[in-house]
């Protein structure tokens, strides 16, 4: 236990001492009501057709100019052929605004299609295996006040996933963004 709480603190004082910067891919944050967008073999999987969106701003109150965010996410899947396949689809966009005297706004896209092949296994198992295409804009840059500047970029992006379940239990494997790129000029 010792080991582990010096490791997080060790990388906490590192972060901090070189100023690093990340970005969250914003689908992530959803899994517990969008399991879909963290595994695609989930698509299906309930047997019947599934709408599901979400629309969250934070923070709803806080000081002005303060930044804020609006995320929309939407997830669609159905079973298809008897329950053997499913389809599904996905898109989500999420806009970020700093400071409203020299802030900008940052903006996410994405849309994906996903499609499940399942198997009937013994003891009422079922096990699924998916992939998932789309397409990812990041980053977008606008300045305010001093006019439009900023880039932008589309990146595809294709992955996979297996997910296995029975009334007992559940589990799951992905990877959502085999060709993954740091290049967004």
């Amino acid at each position: 236990m010792k080991q582990i709480f010096k490791l997080l603190l060790a990388g906490l004082i590192i972060t901090q001492a070189f100023n690093m910067q990340a970005q969250q891919d914003q689908m992530y944050i959803t899994y517990p009501f969008m399991p879909m967008n963290v595994n695609p073999a989930y698509a299906g999987s309930r047997e019947v057709i599934s709408v599901s969106g979400i629309y969250r701003t934070r923070p709803l109150f806080g000081p002005l100019g303060a930044a804020t965010t609006t995320q929309q996410y939407f997830n669609f899947d159905m079973p298809i052929a008897k329950d053997r396949m499913a389809i599904g689809f996905q898109a989500y966009n999420a806009q970020t605004q700093g400071n409203l005297t020299g802030g900008s706004i940052y903006g996410n896209l994405g849309l994906y299609g996903n499609f499940a092949y399942r198997l009937t296994l013994p003891n009422d198992g079922k096990l699924a295996i998916g992939v998932q295409l789309g397409v990812t804009q990041v980053p977008v840059f606008f300045g305010i006040g001093t006019g439009s500047s900023g880039n932008t970029a589309f990146n595809s992006s294709y992955g996979a996933g297996v997910y296995y379940n029975n009334d007992d239990a559940y589990l799951g494997v992905s990877m959502l963004n085999f060709n993954a790129s740091d290049n967004y000029n």
